[in-house]
């Protein structure tokens, strides 16, 4: 049975498991299919993953919609959002983010897709009138806010910074399925 896990039981149950996210004790997650959670903003931009393990019938980590189930020893943890800064899954990080704004929020969570210069995210929405579309987000820093990938609000946060625009071209020109407002 799942069940809602809050911040505080989370941090008693990776304690339990024996799992630490202290600097010197850091998990290193092994290669292929592993996944771990990220528990405090500090350790989502140290890279430090909390319960890292390799994915088995036993162990693994999905996201339906915007819950995260983590499974570990056979038991499944419904993680509420919220309650922790991100996750670690196959080799891609995920941000946990929510915008606040009431008429259009962005919740959920948003797999880093690049991290030079500037952090592009990607996250597949479902409508009811399609089978998902990706749509692609930036922030200047792991843990600044996030806004929609347009040329138009690159050009606002980077005005004086033309390689930034040229860049967001070239990411939305070989993007295939992109959802971007193309404003010149």
């Amino acid at each position: 049975m799942e069940r809602v896990i809050k911040i505080y039981e989370l941090f008693f149950l990776l304690t339990l498991l024996g799992y630490s996210h202290n600097a010197s004790s850091q998990n290193i997650c092994p290669s292929g299919k592993s996944s771990g959670i990220y528990l405090s903003k500090e350790d989502f931009i140290k890279n430090r993953i909390s319960s890292c393990v390799e994915q088995d019938k036993s162990n693994g980590l999905e996201q339906k919609l915007d819950e995260v189930i983590l499974t570990r020893d056979g038991k499944k943890y419904k993680l509420a959002f919220g309650t922790f800064y991100g996750y670690y899954k196959d080799g891609s990080r995920y941000r946990a983010y929510s915008s606040g704004l009431k008429a259009v929020s962005y919740q959920g969570y948003y797999k880093i897709e690049s991290d030079s210069n500037i952090f592009v995210y990607s996250k597949l929405v479902y409508t009811p009138k399609t089978n998902g579309r990706t749509w692609y987000y930036y922030s200047e820093t792991l843990d600044s806010p996030m806004k929609r990938l347009t040329i138009k609000n690159m050009r606002k946060d980077f005005a004086g910074q033309p390689e930034y625009i040229s860049a967001a071209k070239n990411f939305i020109k070989i993007q295939p399925n992109i959802l971007v407002h193309r404003l010149q």
